[in-house]
């Protein structure tokens, strides 16, 4: 990774780009130049309640009104939790990739950033700028000019990758030398090794980013098995190639199926999985109106009318199937990180909204997972979320919301896009979220509604 000492954009505007639930290290910043010189800066957040880096912050929400096109890429909530998504994965694969060259590495990140954003084999003649700030001297920079992405790093992060690569492969030759542990033995002390020195160079220890793309009821109608076989497909070129989130996403979703009778059975259980899952499914039964079962070919929903096949029952159920078997999985397997969901609302009832908020809170409470992170056009996630920050103020008193179910109004960012800017939704002096501000419509739709009453009895 070459290096780059001078940044794209020096203005040091701070803006966040959502509200999302997580905890929080410290700060990040992702700045966009495009090619009309227009320059938008986010403040991000991890480890808190946030949507985009790392704070002190657990959960965040990118609200979308509004935008604007950057050339090939439309500037949206979609846009800016992928972007998210991408340099969180990449920030510490030179370290977790030791063993492989420089030119290997970027090969790979570029390969993967024209995956996420679906650039492979398109023309595209556009000049834009990306920057990453995860500290104020960590940042990597990509630039798209005329047909060519180049990646850049920061001195002080180049640093870090070229002293952290060389001090594991000295660990390694000097294991290998000793001739001491056998080699699944060496693969944990690396392992091990490797983790201590992302948490000595402040990039923090690794963490699984899970990414819930929207479009989720597709995955359902696909027969058992079908995602490993269309990972195939897309490595040929005379197939045409599915959304690689939504493949990703979808093979998890088909390992949790398969895996879902091992975390059925209690007895394989500890103690406290049990309570996790048990409070899991109670809040789960509220969306999903029923109970999975797996037979091995796909499973059923055992509902109040009966069983009913995946494939065959509610939009609403098709939507969140996949979230609550992936997610039901991950707190299950203890792979705790970040959680970055697209549109949690879709094709849900607005008090299925409310018990998919206080699920993805409950997950990220109980985990202590990095951040949780959400795009949504839904009034009633914010509201939700309002009643849980109100709730945590006066915790010594409320008994309605348990106590994992409380959001800290400062682990919380909240921003509404419109138009490429970024709004802050926060009210910091009632310490709530500015709701009203993303459901204009239902105050334009009472407006009209009382003209025409007025006119009907003039």
């Amino acid at each position: 990774l070459s290096s780059c000492s001078k940044p794209f954009c020096s203005k040091n505007s701070i803006i966040v780009l959502g509200s999302a639930l997580g905890s929080v290290f410290g700060s990040a910043s992702v700045t966009f130049i495009f090619s009309d010189e227009r320059k938008i800066s986010f403040r991000l957040f991890s480890n808190s309640v946030n949507i985009l880096s790392s704070c002190n912050c657990k959960v965040s929400l990118i609200s979308l009104f509004g935008s604007s096109t950057a050339v090939i890429f439309k500037f949206s909530n979609s846009f800016i939790i992928k972007l998210l998504y991408f340099f969180r994965s990449i920030l510490r694969l030179p370290i977790n990739n030791y063993t492989n060259s420089e030119q290997d590495i970027i090969g790979y990140v570029l390969n993967y950033f024209k995956q996420i954003f679906r650039l492979e084999g398109l023309n595209y003649n556009f000049n834009s700028s990306l920057e990453y700030q995860h500290t104020k001297d960590i940042k990597i920079f990509i630039s798209l000019h005329n047909e060519t992405i180049d990646i850049n790093i920061s001195d002080k992060l180049r640093d870090i990758y070229e002293k952290s690569r060389k001090q594991l492969t000295y660990i390694q030759q000097q294991m290998i030398t000793s001739n001491r542990h056998p080699d699944n033995l060496q693969l944990s002390i690396m392992q091990a090794n490797i983790s201590k020195v992302l948490i000595d160079s402040n990039l923090g220890d690794n963490k699984t980013s899970l990414f819930f793309p929207a479009g989720r009821t597709f995955l359902v109608s696909l027969q058992r098995n079908l995602f490993n076989t269309i990972s195939v497909m897309n490595a040929d070129s005379k197939f045409p190639s599915i959304d690689t989130l939504i493949l990703w996403f979808g093979q998890q979703y088909q390992n949790a199926i398969d895996t879902f009778n091992i975390h059925a059975n209690s007895d394989s259980l500890n103690e406290n999985q049990r309570s996790l899952a048990v409070n899991f499914d109670n809040i789960s039964l509220k969306i999903l109106k029923g109970h999975f079962i797996n037979d091995g070919l796909g499973g059923f929903i055992n509902q109040a009318s009966g069983l009913v096949r995946p494939w065959q029952s509610s939009s609403g159920q098709q939507e969140f199937l996949p979230i609550y078997l992936v997610l039901r999985n991950y707190i299950l397997t203890y792979k705790f990180g970040d959680l970055l969901v697209e549109e949690p609302e879709a094709h849900l009832f607005p008090s299925a909204q409310k018990a998919l908020t206080e699920l993805l809170i409950y997950v990220t409470n109980v985990t202590n997972g990095n951040s949780l992170n959400i795009t949504t056009h839904s009034p009633y996630i914010l509201t939700v979320l309002n009643n849980l920050i109100l709730a945590n103020d006066v915790k010594d008193k409320q008994t309605i919301f348990d106590k994992d179910l409380l959001v800290p109004f400062e682990e919380i960012r909240a921003y509404n896009i419109i138009d490429g800017l970024a709004q802050d939704l926060r009210d910091t002096e009632n310490r709530l979220i500015i709701a009203e501000n993303l459901d204009k419509v239902s105050e334009q739709t009472a407006l009209d509604f009382d003209k025409l009453l007025d006119l009907k009895y003039e």
